[in-house]
């Protein structure tokens, strides 16, 4: 790094470098009083930072590009001055500027402590870097990812801040609404969901999560049904008469609930249409049923016969 006294009208100081959403009046007006004090005593402040233009090249004059000491310059020039003591931190382009300028006052002993603005401005500007970076260097929009650490990085912010994770977090989403246009392009063309992935570049799985957020859902038609349902109808349920079960109904509902009610309900049919006896049923059953099933047919054969003679009684 190197220091010079360089022309004010060589410093190039625009919006692009100055990562604060506004210059501070109040401290503008005590940076003059500052540099009063000091010329007092035959000292100065701290040199501003700026970087030699490369784009802006000419035979007579180099250009700065100003990286950091916005309020400074601006003290300088209202008290008169016509040049200025800087640190050139190197040389570039206006896009290396910018770059060099995100992290500007975050360690600064001069500098205002940034505000949720400034750092919110210096995070989208650092993601829009990162973005036009990436399509440079050949990814499609798309396809475009943004990590939080990387925007954090860059304005020297800690690598798990909340404002590069919520500004990372809004670029993706811009990125996943221009790839899921893509999709429906590509599908309203006839191409298959295979085949609108591959020329996406993106798993087939990521088609049809697509297709699923896009398809809406078909809304209620009342006048589909021969008659409105249930809980559209405005007349109250009538209420069921309680009728208490008789003796039969019971031993008849013991042998339908039962788990095995298929082979009990076929005993009970067949002991009404034949003149078997419940023994000579599960004998002939002996081989179609496991033995413990066999065993709690057996146990069940006394509420077979009690239920035959409710009902043959009946």
């Amino acid at each position: 790094m190197t220091t010079l006294t360089i022309a004010i009208h060589h410093i190039i100081a625009n919006d692009k470098t100055q990562q604060r959403v506004a210059t501070e009046k109040l401290h503008w007006e005590r940076m003059q009083e500052r540099i009063l004090e000091l010329r007092e005593i035959g000292e100065e402040i701290d040199p501003i930072d700026v970087m030699r233009a490369t784009d802006k090249e000419n035979d007579i004059n180099d250009s700065y590009y100003l990286i950091d000491g916005f309020h400074r310059l601006d003290a300088y020039i209202a008290l008169g001055d016509t040049s200025v003591k800087c640190n050139v931190v190197g040389e570039g382009t206006e896009r290396d500027a910018i770059l060099s300028s995100l992290s500007s006052n975050a360690t600064h002993k001069l500098a205002l402590a940034r505000r949720k603005g400034d750092i919110t401005k210096a995070c989208r500007v650092a993601a829009r870097l990162l973005c036009d970076q990436q399509e440079a260097n050949g990814t499609e929009k798309h396809l475009i990812r943004l990590q939080s650490a990387s925007i954090a990085e860059l304005c020297g912010l800690p690598a798990d801040n909340s404002m590069a994770k919520r500004i990372a977090a809004e670029f993706n989403k811009e990125a996943k609404a221009v790839r899921d246009e893509r999709i429906s392009e590509l599908l309203s063309e006839g191409n298959s969901n295979r085949e609108t992935a591959r020329t996406l570049g993106i798993p087939e799985s990521t088609v049809r999560n697509a297709i699923r957020k896009t398809v809406e859902p078909v809304p209620f038609d009342p006048s589909v049904f021969d008659s409105p349902p249930a809980e559209l109808t405005t007349e109250p349920k009538a209420k069921k008469e309680y009728k208490p079960r008789s003796q039969e109904d019971n031993f008849l509902r013991d042998i339908t609930l039962t788990q095995y009610n298929y082979k009990l309900t076929n005993a009970f049919s067949t002991l009404l249409l034949t003149d078997f006896t419940p023994e000579d049923l599960a004998e002939s059953w002996k081989n179609s049923l496991s033995r413990s099933r066999l065993k709690k047919f057996k146990q069940a054969l006394p509420r077979i016969k009690e239920a035959v003679r409710l009902f043959e009684a009946k």
